[in-house]
């Protein structure tokens, strides 16, 4: 029997379905940075999100996939956020911001970096995983690329460099920067991070950097 008050029904509560998947991927991002790979389980993540075990198996069929949409969680923050930044900046300076977002350089890419070395480490052997990371990789290159095009257009570098091999140079040398400052964050200060970068993007400037030739 359905109680009535004052002549209305009970509205029902509304679940944003997309919501919840997010909240519980972020929450899932939190336990991973925390406790690591293992130590995600779904008892935890739920925990983290405020729910039972039992909500996270309406959103997700597994574990795994609750772990792989946390991934995914964390590249689509830092993509947003570099996409935002190559709009707003244009070549070399834009190549600066672009590649600056993705260094440890406070809390949120701290952490960022901390579950994407985590999740990196079991992406090796796993072909989901390492799908979502070459995925991820594709599009930082292409924004690099990007701004690397729009440089040599405006005649701030050469020519006849080659943008994708530079893009490719240029997330190499980020990934090892972000690496060792998470390993030693006492000496890989913001400051080491970002030299690094920018000494590399000026000599790019000042050397034309002109590709091999194969």
């Amino acid at each position: 029997m359905v109680v009535c008050f004052r002549g209305y029904l009970p509205v029902p509560k509304i679940v944003d379905h997309d919501q919840r998947r997010v909240e519980l991927a972020r929450a899932a991002v939190k336990v991973v940075d925390r406790l690591g790979i293992d130590g995600a389980t779904l008892r935890e993540i739920a925990r983290e999100a405020g729910y039972s075990t039992g909500i996270i198996g309406h959103y997700f069929n597994s574990r795994e996939d609750v772990l792989i949409a946390a991934l995914g969680s964390v590249m689509d923050n830092a993509t947003r956020r570099m996409a935002e930044l190559s709009l707003i900046h244009r070549g070399l300076k834009a190549t600066q911001e672009v590649s600056a977002e993705l260094l440890p350089l406070d809390k949120r890419r701290t952490r960022e970096n901390r579950v994407w070395l985590l999740y990196g480490a079991e992406a090796v052997n796993e072909k989901r995983l390492r799908r979502v990371y070459q995925q991820y990789d594709e599009q930082v290159r292409n924004m690099i690329r990007a701004t690397l095009d729009q440089a040599i257009a405006d005649q701030e570098l050469s020519a006849s460099i080659d943008p994708e091999l530079e893009a490719n140079r240029l997330l190499a040398l980020s990934d090892g920067v972000s690496m060792q400052a998470l390993f030693d964050r006492d000496y890989w200060t913001n400051e080491r991070q970002l030299e690094a970068m920018d000494v590399h993007i000026h000599d790019l400037q000042r050397r034309g950097a002109e590709a091999p030739k194969s």
